[in-house]
C-alpha cells in the first residue's frame, strides 16, 4: 500500500512542530498557492515602467497609467469631493508632516512627484488680525430711501398759535441731523413773548415716518425709527433743528479668507462696533500669509444680528480690504458662519488615512484630528489618547486606532457624534503601515503577531493558531523592530512586506490556518487601485503590478511523516508538472531528482527511516504526490 500521498496541498503553520502538522501542511513553504487545494506556484510581479523618484516609497494612480510616485514614504488618497472639478489628489510625505493636495493632471507615465507650483498645503489660513470697523455716515434713511423732510412753524403763546407757515422753507446742514428753518415774520397780534414751535414732518410712500412737535431749550425724544432720536431746537435769527441718534445695536464683525477652490476657513478674531440708524459700517480686512497654501481669492464677511450672538454672512470683499456693510437685517440668502473651527490640519504629522463619507483622519503624538466631511481643509475635531499614537487604519464603519498601550475605536455616525473607545486588547500597534482594511474589517502587526478588527472586537485567534508568540517574533523580528513591516490587502489576501529585506508573506483569510507561504520580494511601497482590483508595488524606481508577471518558483516542504518501524521508498507518483523532488530521512538530504508526471522509481540504495518528510521546488502546478516501497504498492493504493 502507499506510505505516503499527497492529494490536498496547505500551507505553513509555524507554530506547530512539523511531526504534529495535519496532513497535506506544510512546515515551510514559499511562493506557493493552495486556493485550488492543488500545489501552484505564485506570479511575480509584472513591469509597469521605470518611474522617476528612485526609490519609489509612494505611488498614486487612478487608472493604472499614469501616475505620481514620491522617493520618500508617502500616504495617498483620491480626493474625496465626488466629481472634483479641480482634479485633486492629497498626500502625506511623512518626512514633511504635512497633509498636501496636487492636481491630478500633471501625473504621467513615467510617474514624476507633484511639482511644488502644483502643490499646496491642504487648508485655509486663519486671519489672525481682527477687522478694523469705522462708522460711516448716511445721507437718507436706510430702509426709506426716498422720505423727504418738510416743517411747519408757527409762534405759541399760552395755548394759541401765531403767523403759523405750512412747509416752510429751510436748508440741510446734515440730512436727517441738521436743518436751519427760516422763522416766520411776527404779525401785528403776536405777543412778544410768544416762541417759535417747529413739526417735523418725515413722509414716504404717503405715510409719516416722523411726526413730531420741537420747542426752544426742550428735547424731544421719541422712538420712531430704530435707536431712538433726540429732537431739540434753537432759536435766532432763525431756527436750528438737531437730532442726536441713539446707538441701534452692538455688533460683532469676523471675516474669513476664501481660497480659490472656494474652500473657506476658520475667521478671524472679533471686533465691535455700535452703529446708529444713520450710519453704515465700514469693515477693513487685513491680508494672511497664504505661502504655501492655494491662492487666496476673497475675504468673506460674517456679522452678528440684533441680539443673537450667531454670525450671518454679510458680504465678501475682493480684493479690496475694505466692504460697507449697509444691512439692517439677515439677507435672506444669508449662510450662517460654520467654520468657526476649521483650521487645516497641524503640521508634524505622523499619519492619516480616509475614512467612508469623505473624511479624513490624520495624527500627531497623541492627538487625533478628523475633517469635516467633504472638507479636507477643515479639521475642527480633536480627540486624544493616552499616549503616542503609532497608526491609523478605516474600518466599515469606524477608524482602528493602535498607541503604545493598546487599541482604539473611533465610532460614530459623524465626526461631531464619534467616541473613542477603549478596546480591551493590549496589543500595541508597530506603525502606520503595517495596518490594512480587511473586508470592512482591519489586520494590524504588533510584537505578539498579527490583530484581527471585526467592529469593536478584537483578536489573535488566528495569528496564534499559525505562528504563536515566539514563532512570530524569531521569524519577523528584524522588520517588526524598524517598523519595516508592511501589510497589503488584495484579492484576499494579506500580503505582509518590507522595504529592508525580502521577507515576508502572504495568508488568505477566506480559507483555513493552513494557507500560509513565505515569499521573498521587498517591496519599498504598495498602493491598491480597486476600480482595476490590483495591486501596485515598487522596487527602487521600478514599478510592478502584484501576480501580474510570470510563475516564479516555489519551495513546498511537507510535514515529517513518522513510521511506528523503519521504512524504504522505492518508487513515487507524480501528477503535475515537472519538479525538483527532495527527501529527507531521519533529518538528513537523502535524495534529489528532477521528475516528471507519472510514474517513478526511487534508486535501492536509500536508507530505511522512521521519519521522512518530502520537499518539492518548481514553477507550475503539482496536483498529486506518492511514494511507495514499490511500484506495486502504488498502483494498488
Amino acid at each position: 500500500m502507499t506510505l505516503v500521498a499527497y492529494r490536498q496541498f496547505k500551507g505553513e503553520i509555524p507554530a506547530i512542530e512539523p511531526h504534529l502538522l495535519p496532513n497535506g501542511a506544510a512546515q515551510a513553504a514559499t511562493n506557493c498557492l493552495f486556493s485550488t487545494g492543488s500545489l501552484q506556484s505564485m506570479k511575480g510581479g509584472s513591469s509597469l515602467g521605470t518611474m522617476l523618484s528612485n526609490p519609489v516609497k509612494g505611488i498614486y494612480t487612478e487608472n493604472g497609467l499614469t501616475f505620481y510616485t514620491w522617493p520618500s514614504d508617502a500616504l495617498t488618497f483620491r480626493s474625496p469631493i465626488i466629481d472634483d472639478s479641480f482634479n485633486r489628489m492629497y498626500f502625506l510625505v511623512l518626512s514633511e508632516g504635512v497633509l498636501k493636495a496636487a492636481s491630478t493632471l500633471s501625473m504621467a507615465s513615467n510617474g514624476p512627484t507633484p511639482i511644488a507650483g502644483n502643490t499646496f498645503r491642504a487648508g485655509v489660513p486663519r486671519p489672525t488680525v481682527a477687522p478694523v470697523l469705522t462708522l460711516m455716515d448716511r445721507t437718507t434713511l436706510p430702509d426709506y430711501p426716498s422720505a423727504t423732510v418738510s416743517f411747519d412753524v408757527w409762534y405759541e403763546y399760552g395755548s394759541k398759535a401765531y403767523d403759523q407757515v405750512t412747509g416752510a422753507s429751510f436748508s440741510t446742514a446734515a440730512a436727517f441731523k441738521s436743518y436751519t428753518i427760516t422763522k416766520p415774520a411776527r404779525g401785528a397780534e403776536t405777543p412778544a413773548e410768544a416762541t417759535a414751535v417747529v413739526r417735523m414732518i418725515v413722509r414716504s410712500g404717503g405715510s409719516d415716518i416722523i411726526n413730531s412737535l420741537i420747542r426752544p431749550s426742550s428735547t424731544t425724544r421719541i422712538s420712531s425709527l430704530p435707536g431712538s432720536q433726540e429732537l431739540s431746537l434753537v432759536d435766532g435769527s432763525s431756527l436750528t433743528l438737531n437730532i442726536t441718534w441713539g446707538a441701534e445695536e452692538t455688533r460683532a464683525y469676523v471675516y474669513a479668507n476664501e481660497n480659490t477652490w472656494n474652500e473657506v476657513g476658520a475667521p478671524s478674531p472679533p471686533a465691535t462696533i455700535s452703529p446708529t440708524y444713520m450710519q453704515d459700517v465700514k469693515i477693513t480686512v487685513s491680508a494672511s500669509d497664504f505661502t504655501g497654501y492655494r491662492q487666496f481669492q476673497r475675504h468673506v464677511i460674517y456679522r452678528t444680528y440684533g441680539t443673537t450672538a450667531s454670525y450671518i454672512g454679510a458680504g465678501v470683499s475682493g480684493s479690496s480690504p475694505n466692504y460697507i456693510d449697509a444691512s439692517r437685517s439677515p439677507s435672506a440668502v444669508g449662510s450662517s458662519l460654520q467654520s468657526e473651527e476649521w483650521d487645516p490640519a497641524p503640521t508634524g504629522l505622523q499619519g492619516a488615512a480616509y475614512l467612508p463619507g469623505g473624511i479624513f483622519a490624520v495624527f500627531k503624538g497623541n492627538a487625533l484630528y478628523l475633517s469635516e466631511p467633504y472638507r479636507p481643509h477643515a479639521f475642527p475635531y480633536i480627540f486624544t489618547t493616552p499616549t503616542a499614537i503609532r497608526g491609523i487604519c478605516a474600518a466599515q464603519q469606524s477608524l482602528v486606532v493602535t498607541t503604545a498601550d493598546g487599541l482604539y475605536i473611533l465610532a460614530g455616525s459623524a465626526p461631531s457624534s464619534a467616541q473613542l473607545i477603549k478596546v480591551s486588547t493590549p496589543q500595541p500597534g508597530i506603525a502606520q503601515r503595517s495596518m490594512v482594511n480587511i473586508d470592512g474589517g482591519v489586520a494590524y502587526a504588533s510584537n505578539d503577531g498579527f490583530v484581527l478588527v471585526d467592529g469593536s472586537a478584537a483578536s489573535t485567534a488566528t495569528s496564534q493558531k499559525l505562528f504563536g508568540r515566539n514563532k512570530w517574533r524569531s521569524m519577523y523580528q528584524s522588520i517588526l523592530s524598524d517598523a519595516s513591516m508592511r501589510f497589503s490587502f488584495h484579492d484576499g489576501y494579506l500580503v505582509a512586506s518590507s522595504h529592508t529585506t525580502g521577507t515576508g508573506f502572504t495568508l488568505r483569510f477566506d480559507e483555513d490556518v493552513g494557507s500560509m507561504t513565505r515569499h521573498t520580494q521587498r517591496m519599498d511601497s504598495t498602493f491598491l487601485l480597486p476600480v482595476e482590483d490590483a495591486l501596485y508595488y515598487s522596487v527602487g524606481n521600478a514599478l510592478l503590478k502584484y501576480q501580474g508577471g510570470v510563475n516564479q518558483q516555489f519551495d513546498w516542504h511537507g510535514r515529517d511523516e513518522i513510521f511506528p518501524a523503519p521504512q524504504v521508498f522505492g518508487a513515487g507518483f507524480l501528477r503535475g508538472d515537472p519538479v525538483t523532488l527532495m527527501l529527507y530521512m531521519d533529518g538528513v538530504l537523502a535524495y534529489t531528482a528532477s521528475i516528471s508526471s507519472g510514474y517513478f522509481r526511487l534508486p535501492g540504495t536509500l536508507p530505511r527511516c522512521l521519519r521522512m518528510s518530502v520537499r518539492i521546488r518548481g514553477t507550475g502546478t503539482v496536483q498529486e504526490l506518492c511514494l511507495a516501497r514499490s511500484m506495486a504498492e502504488l498502483q494498488v493504493g
